[in-house]
């Protein structure tokens, strides 16, 4: 069997996709499989010198150009088939998928159908049931979500190919919602990292580094902990904070105003060290490291149907968490998949901020306890969020099918 790891979004050299497709290659390298790794055309040196062997191809990210309905990935497939001739023993797996993918890979099908050509296996996963938007308060619009909605149940209905499966992350909502409308049982997937080694105890310091890491979106909250900063400041002593900002987007004009502003009065703050940009491999795991609690004040409206791959590697790293109430995080970390506090997210801004404070504070004050869980509950997605169980939930299927 030939493994073909297609990523419309390997492009940069951060975020969760650029991890998975490095523990992904590494798995393979190490397993001698025939194996390839396709990423965007667009990628960059970095991410090329990082990873070694991306093959340069797709055209365009998984969410650029909505109305393509497929011509360009579907194209893709195409010429990726005229030079290594998928075959049914062949897998192909699409780690970032939405309405273009679908509808590629039906085209890329219908293609090969023409031309009396052999069905690879192809596995697509999907992260999120909506596409980001210009404003992620879209998702408060009935009517938006009801066209996405709308728009991915015609998709499957024309792609709908037996040798074709489909996969969602370990929100539970999410993979409901495919089943429903793609009409056909979606399997579950995990989010693959390199899990770290040689994690130490905890080190008692004279101070407490608290961290926010990942995307600067709105919908991540990033202004919610913002505000709280200086609150926490006031009401505990010895306090430390790591902040990074990276990529922001979703924001209104307001709401841009607002994190501009905000960004400025805690990078004048000696407690907190500001990460305005992405960090290495290195650089990311040695922040992660010295963070004691991790706080992810994500938005319930975009949270409640997708998971976090921030928040799984704060318990691989045995570090604490402080999640909104009413997303995937709360259920996860109810199910001891994770050490820490659930605040309240409400309408009231203010009232969510006091909330996320005082969140904060009551974890502090029994630290050593939901450090002695954090131990416990960190074997759950060290174990889950490989890529040999990745690829061996994936082969499996098929086995069986």
């Amino acid at each position: 069997m030939r493994f073909f790891y297609i990523d419309p979004f390997l492009k940069y050299d951060f975020g969760h996709y650029f991890e998975a497709a490095r523990a992904i290659k590494k798995y393979f390298v190490s397993e001698k499989k025939d194996f390839y790794l396709i990423g965007n055309i667009g990628i960059n040196e970095n991410t090329k010198k990082n990873i070694g062997g991306v093959i340069p191809f797709i055209q365009q990210t998984c969410f650029e150009d909505l109305e393509n309905k497929g011509e360009s990935f579907g194209e893709d497939l195409i010429n990726l088939h005229k030079i290594y001739s998928f075959c049914e023993r062949d897998l192909l797996i699409i780690p970032a998928a939405y309405e273009n993918q679908i509808y590629g890979v039906g085209k890329f099908f219908n293609y090969l159908k023409q031309n009396k050509g052999n069905y690879p296996k192809v596995a697509m996963q999907f992260h999120q049931l909506y596409p980001p938007t210009k404003e992620s308060d879209d998702l408060e619009k009935p009517e938006f979500k009801q066209k996405w909605e709308n728009r991915l149940a015609e998709a499957f209905s024309v792609s709908n190919f037996p040798s074709i499966s489909y996969w969602s992350t370990e929100s539970g909502n999410l993979n409901n919602k495919l089943s429903s409308l793609s009409k056909r049982d979606v399997g579950v997937l995990p989010v693959p990292f390199n899990i770290p080694i040689n994690l130490s105890e905890r080190n008692k310091k004279d101070s407490l580094i608290i961290g926010f890491l990942g995307d600067g979106r709105q919908e991540k909250g990033l202004s919610i902990f913002l505000r709280s900063i200086p609150y926490l400041i006031k009401s505990q002593k010895n306090l430390k904070f790591v902040v990074q900002n990276l990529n922001p987007r979703g924001f209104s004009e307001t709401q841009e105003n607002e994190m501009k502003s905000l960004l400025k009065n805690v990078s004048e703050l000696s407690e907190v060290r500001l990460i305005n940009g992405s960090l290495s491999p290195e650089e990311y795991d040695s922040v992660f490291r010295e963070i004691d609690i991790v706080v992810l004040p994500y938005d319930p409206k975009n949270y409640s149907q997708r998971v976090s791959g921030i928040f799984m590697q704060a318990s691989i790293y045995r570090k604490l968490v402080v999640v909104s109430s009413g997303t995937w995080l709360e259920e996860s970390l109810k199910k001891n998949r994770a050490s820490g506090k659930v605040f309240d997210y409400v309408e009231n801004k203010d009232q969510t901020v006091n909330n996320l404070t005082s969140s904060i504070l009551s974890l502090i004050t029994e630290i050593d306890k939901y450090h002695t869980l954090a131990v416990k509950t960190s074997n759950y997605y060290s174990r889950k969020c490989t890529a040999k169980e990745f690829i061996t939930n994936i082969v499996e299927y098929y086995e069986h099918k």
